[in-house]
């Protein structure tokens, strides 16, 4: 699986940006190491988020738009960023076009 990071600010007029959300559980880790292509570089994920990949790639409504999806647009590994990413994610959701709950 391919995915494509792009940097854009939630500074500009929100009619101007065009996204979704997802909503999943991130599930236990499992040591299964499972990997997808971001920007041509393998990055870990989880059995659940990997699973709802899958299954948005086919849906035509998914394909329409990019998606934001934390464990991969919020650098896990910078606990400044994490925090503040966190305290965003009301702000994120809500200019989202379609918000996607993903239950697993």
């Amino acid at each position: 699986l391919q995915c494509y990071l792009t940097v854009v600010s939630l500074l500009q007029d929100p009619r101007d940006l065009k996204y979704q959300a997802l909503s999943y559980t991130w599930g236990k880790a499992d040591g299964s190491n499972l990997k997808i292509w971001v920007n041509g570089v393998l990055v870990p994920v989880r059995r659940n988020l990997l699973c709802a990949l899958r299954v948005l790639r086919a849906d035509p409504m998914a394909g329409s738009l990019p998606i934001w999806i934390d464990a991969l647009c919020i650098n896990q590994q910078d606990v400044l960023e994490r925090g503040h990413q966190v305290d965003m994610m009301g702000v994120i959701y809500r200019g989202a076009q379609r918000v996607i709950a993903w239950l697993g």
